[in-house]
């Protein structure tokens, strides 16, 4: 497999929308993936409709662990 390492730039909105990738990235872990978001506070895709993502810490969001279950 491509070790390369790989980057991702995602809006504030999608990364909102898609919070399930964030699980899926935790569970693989990969150590190639940079994952860059621009939070601008808006979902652009949408017409700029408002989030709540610059209320959000979502460093401390993506540093989330899974369970030791």
């Amino acid at each position: 497999m491509d070790k390369s390492n790989k980057v991702c730039i995602d809006g504030d909105g999608a990364t909102l929308m898609h919070m399930g990738a964030m699980a899926v990235i935790a569970q693989i872990s990969p150590d190639n993936l940079i994952h860059v978001v621009i939070n601008n506070g808006a979902h652009e895709s949408v017409g700029g409709t408002p989030t709540v993502a610059k209320n959000l810490n979502l460093t401390e969001i993506a540093r989330g662990r899974l369970s030791e279950n």
